[in-house]
């Protein structure tokens, strides 16, 4: 027979891995005395967005996450595991284009240092030059019409 536990604890962001349609870490639960890998899926959330891990800890007020856990412990030993955070939750579409937008601003306001005989004509050449910059780079757009219209905006 399968036995439910709940298991509330906070977890520190750096230790946070982004991928694409969640967040993942390695927890220590002590009640079954083992190391558990949890998945907190989001789909807004990108891969991009472990390179911005400190823009998170200044959005959530906090260094740590919540998080909600339910671990079931199926009869032959192995675990599914159900978790969620509030702060994980409320990644969406608007903090998206937020994050955007203020990496639009860094882009716009900081004097950008391009080699000398360097043309940044297309988007990943011009990430290519800002990567070593301490921007917070993240490759959030798809194309250079969205990065132009964010930096257009925020200027």
């Amino acid at each position: 027979m399968a036995e439910e536990l709940q298991h509330n604890f906070q977890f520190y962001i750096k230790d946070v891995r982004f991928h694409y349609g969640g967040v993942s870490f390695r927890h220590f639960v002590s009640s079954l005395n083992k190391r558990l890998d949890f998945t907190i899926i989001n789909y807004y959330i990108r891969e991009e967005f472990d390179a911005i891990k400190e823009y998170f800890i200044q959005i959530f007020s906090s260094n740590k996450i919540d998080v909600l856990a339910v671990i079931t412990e199926l009869d032959n030993g192995n675990y599914i595991i159900r978790a969620h955070s509030t702060q994980i939750d409320s990644i969406d579409e608007r903090m998206m284009k937020a994050i955007k937008l203020e990496w639009a601003r860094k882009i716009s306001s900081k004097k950008i240092l391009i080699p000398s005989g360097f043309t940044p004509l297309t988007m990943d050449n011009l990430f290519n030059s800002l990567e070593n910059q301490d921007l917070g780079f993240s490759n959030l757009y798809n194309n250079e019409q969205e990065l132009f219209d964010d930096i257009i905006t925020v200027s």
